[in-house]
Order: C-alpha cells, then structure tokens, then sequence
C-alpha cells in the first residue's frame, strides 16, 4: 500500500452565511464556508470558497461562537460528500480556531 496523508489546515473568513447547524442531536454538525482570499501571479485578489463541516458538541458550540466576517482556522481532513447528485470535497474539522491576529502576524509569531 502507497504512503498518504490527508491532512488540511486553512486560515479564511466564515462566509457572510455564518455556521448552521444540521442534523439532530447527538448527530449534529456545524458547516460553514471559509472565504479565501489570494493575490494571483496577475497581482490580484482572487476569492475561493471551502466547504467546512465540524462534527458532535463541538459543531453546537462553533455554531452558536462564530459569527460571518470572523477570522477562523480549521484543521482537519479532505473528505468527499455526496449532495444530490454531485460530490464535492469538505474539510472535516478536527477543530476552529477563533483567530483575533492577522493572518500575516499569526504566521510571523508561529515562525518565531
């Protein structure tokens, strides 16, 4: 068997649709869309969106926390979902971090 390793960490804003809660207790989840944004080769801003989903009491609690527009980290795994009739890829949170740092001083300070 090949070596792999499916893990994922993005920094991004919860989308302007915040997190919802989906499911019934004690099977709920919290999804949200992260909003990416990039400075392309072209010099400039490019936006993309990821799906994120965050599994159980924590799913609750990151519902009711985060608000559209605040500054998150997720880390977790790259997960295929079947919606409909079409597969997209999510990134299954382990856990969010509420980040109250830009994402350029957060990378500096981790960097020492």
């Amino acid at each position: 068997m090949a070596f792999s390793l499916n893990s994922a960490s993005l920094i991004g804003e919860v989308s302007r649709f915040g997190v919802k809660l989906v499911g019934k207790p004690p099977h709920q989840k919290a999804t949200c869309a992260l909003r990416l944004v990039e400075e392309g080769a072209d010099g400039l801003e490019h936006q993309s969106y990821v799906n994120v989903e965050i599994w159980g009491r924590e799913g609750a609690q990151h519902a009711a926390a985060l608000s559209p527009g605040v500054l998150v980290l997720a880390s977790g795994t790259i997960k295929p979902v079947k919606r409909d009739e079409q597969w997209t890829l999510v990134i299954a949170a382990r856990e969010l971090e509420l980040l109250e740092l830009d994402p350029v001083e957060t990378f500096a300070i981790s960097q020492g």
